[in-house]
């Protein structure tokens, strides 16, 4: 006899049979916000280092197809796209955030819902809806054991991410639920992802998004041909959080993934990041930037920092202290707590310039950086919200101190979110293409049911006619 339904089934259900109507406003909005927000990131990184090395690659590869790869003038078979604009919507930590697990899913689900939507001549609506319902179902699946994962030296978004979207590309190519399931067994069987790269530099990470996004639609196509998969891929004895997660002290909820599943929308939970950092970073880069414009000191009068932060948070952009005061290149820059703090003293800022090889050479950050540490903080800290409690002592013997909790800034559900994300467009497209504001109207037009292919096409043919010659982009 068969035994309930799966989380496979009952998420897949979810997935596949809620309509337009039963997705609220504010989360069809939010979804075309995460589309803009890693379309723009990509056709940024697209005149790059990384998009240099991409090109090479995608030099070896057949050099025709019905997919784009996004701000390249290429056309190409849709899994090389997927995995092109997915390594570019991935590789410089502009990425959304799901606050609590702090999984990553827009640079993998935004490259495959357009890259689908192209080949498949499918509504902007349509896919805004399905990008929507993927976001949920990403969201929903994290919440079963936020930060387990990373703990364990493994990159959720990568572990997850080819489940919940291959549920995404299962209603964008109309599978019933039977092939959906097979779907998501073979996504599921193939889930991993380590982050031996956050302690080396190199760019693996960006890899793990298009890697995503491009198994994905094998799986989600081996499905719809008839292939066989479990039904039991998540939460069977041998399924991903069982085998992964295994000898954990905290068991998986599996409750947590479909309590009120359509009524509660758990990625109403989510924020955009204002800075190319690691996102717990953020609200120190507000606090520090607070209390230099409060107390209007110098740098040399400093003579520590301290900034009390979550046990959890340790290894991830704390330690090893020596590593982190001191990176010696751009992608580890990003995730230290202590330079960038650094940095964010001594320059008063903290933007896309502010990590550079150069900037890993200057004196006085790294200097600072030296007086940089780090407290644990006593207190259970919520995951939910992202928070700082930032201390500086000058040598006066004055103590300054900025508590930020929560931290809201570019949240979901926030007033001035919307408006800050478009202008992260139009900032992040600005500086390879001149008329940004172009391409933004155009991606409005997908909400009043543009076809995905002409977007597609239109946006890259105004990427060619207005692109900045010479970019300056050796920040990334």
């Amino acid at each position: 006899m068969k035994k309930s339904s799966s989380l496979s089934e009952t998420l897949a259900d979810f997935a596949l049979a809620t309509d337009a109507a039963g997705i609220p406003d504010d989360v069809r909005s939010n979804a075309w916000l995460h589309l803009i927000d890693a379309y723009g990131i990509a056709l940024l990184v697209s005149r790059s280092r990384y998009a240099d090395a991409l090109a090479r690659y995608l030099d070896r590869q057949p050099a025709s197809g019905p997919a784009t790869v996004w701000g390249m003038n290429r056309s190409v078979p849709l899994a090389t796209a997927l995995l092109a604009n997915g390594i570019l919507a991935g590789s410089v930590n502009l990425d959304d955030t799901h606050n609590e697990s702090q999984l990553h899913p827009g640079a993998h689900l935004v490259p495959l819902a357009l890259g689908l939507g192209e080949r498949e001549q499918a509504s902007g609506r349509s896919v805004i809806d399905a990008l929507a319902l993927g976001n949920e179902v990403a969201c929903r699946l994290a919440c079963v054991a936020p930060g387990a994962f990373g703990a364990r030296g493994m990159h959720s978004s990568s572990v997850l991410g080819k489940a919940y979207s291959t549920m995404m590309s299962a209603r964008l190519l109309g599978l019933d639920q039977k092939a959906a399931v097979s779907a998501i067994g073979h996504a599921a069987s193939q889930a991993g992802g380590t982050l031996q790269c956050y302690l080396d530099g190199t760019w693996t990470l960006a890899f793990h998004h298009g890697w995503v996004a491009a198994s994905s639609l094998y799986a989600a196509e081996l499905g719809q041909a008839g292939f066989s998969g479990p039904r039991e891929s998540l939460d069977g004895p041998f399924g991903l959080f069982s085998t992964l997660l295994a000898g954990t002290r905290t068991p998986p909820d599996y409750a947590r993934a479909v309590h009120d599943l359509g009524t509660h929308w758990e990625n109403r939970a989510m924020s955009f990041k204002p800075y190319a950092t690691g996102c717990v970073i953020h609200p120190f880069i507000d606090a520090a930037l607070a209390l230099s414009a409060e107390h209007g000191f110098d740098t040399a009068q400093i003579q520590d920092v301290t900034a009390v932060i979550a046990d959890y948070l340790v290894p991830i952009v704390c330690e090893p202290q020596g590593e982190k005061r001191r990176p010696t290149d751009v992608f580890n820059a990003r995730v230290s707590l202590q330079f960038i703090l650094a940095s964010t003293l001594v320059h008063g800022r903290f933007d896309l310039e502010s990590i550079t090889p150069d900037a890993l050479l200057d004196p006085a950050i790294l200097a600072l950086a030296q007086r940089v540490n780090y407290q644990v903080d006593p207190d259970v800290v919520p995951r939910r919200h992202f928070q700082a409690c930032l201390r500086i002592t000058l040598r006066s013997g004055q103590v300054l101190e900025c508590k930020l909790a929560p931290w809201l800034r570019m949240h979901i559900g926030e007033p001035d979110t919307g408006r800050q994300v478009e202008a992260k467009f139009l900032d992040n497209v600005g500086r390879v293409c001149e008329r940004p504001e172009k391409i933004l109207d155009l991606a409005r037009a997908l909400n009043d049911d543009l076809k995905v292919d002409r977007f597609v096409s239109e946006s890259q043919a105004m990427m060619a006619r207005w692109s900045r010659r010479n970019p300056d982009t050796g920040y990334l």
